[in-house]
């Protein structure tokens, strides 16, 4: 629960910083987030067989990666892609949890889970960037 914990504040941290600075594939790409987090915490809660689990995280997960692709249709920034490339990451590891003869579901959840806090860094240093980016090229500094 701790883990949770944690997660969510640095989740609403970095919301707040997109809030105040990102653009709109930022603020869409951390409403696409939530809307992750909260699918698998109502299926962490919920679902109680490993195997049933395991198939609704990685499916959770599929299309949360297939969302971040669209936002690096939607972007002209580098982050986004950056994003979803640490996201192929973590559904790379659940298929490779599924594809495993034996697995501790839970436990290899929370494992691939790690990948998720290097994409709230991302994002925020990566609109921090693109705001000073933007505002060296409109005072002609570059």
């Amino acid at each position: 629960m701790g883990v949770v914990l944690a997660y969510a504040i640095a989740l609403l941290c970095t919301t707040i910083f997109v809030a105040q600075k990102g653009d709109r594939v930022a603020k869409l790409s951390i409403a696409g987030i939530w809307v992750g987090f909260g699918a698998a915490e109502l299926a962490s809660r919920l679902i109680a067989s490993d195997e049933i689990f395991l198939l609704t995280i990685t499916s959770i997960e599929t299309v949360s990666l297939m969302y971040k692709i669209g936002m690096v249709y939607l972007s002209n920034r580098r982050w986004p892609i950056i994003v979803a490339g640490l996201h192929f990451n973590i559904v790379c590891s659940h298929v490779s949890f599924i594809i495993s003869p034996s697995f501790l579901t839970k436990a290899m959840y929370a494992a691939s889970t790690i990948w998720a806090v290097p994409v709230l860094m991302i994002i925020s240093l990566g609109i921090y960037m693109d705001n000073r980016w933007d505002n060296a090229t409109s005072k002609g500094l570059v």
